[in-house]
């Protein structure tokens, strides 16, 4: 996702704190993402389907180099991410 909260906001969400999980299964989908800004921190969270399917993943190797891509696009004010996570399930 890239700017949640446009279009009512130009720039975005103005509230702090995103707490998201990412989720095939999920109820909800990355473009009702788009359109969600809470009044209070955090201003994100809940479970929503990711824009690519993370089924793609199933039967690959979980070892090797992960990495996450983060950009503030808004230099006007600053980010920091706190915490990540990747949980890998296994039957």
């Amino acid at each position: 996702f890239d700017r949640p909260g446009v279009p009512s906001s130009n720039f975005g969400c103005s509230g702090d704190n995103a707490v998201l999980t990412f989720d095939d299964q999920a109820a909800q989908t990355a473009d009702q993402l788009e359109n969600l800004c809470g009044a209070s921190a955090p201003a994100l969270s809940g479970s929503f389907q990711p824009i690519g399917a993370l089924a793609a993943a199933n039967g690959k190797s979980s070892l090797g180099a992960w990495q996450l891509l983060v950009r503030d696009n808004f230099a006007d004010d600053g980010g920091v991410l706190t915490a990540w996570s990747l949980t890998f399930c296994f039957a």
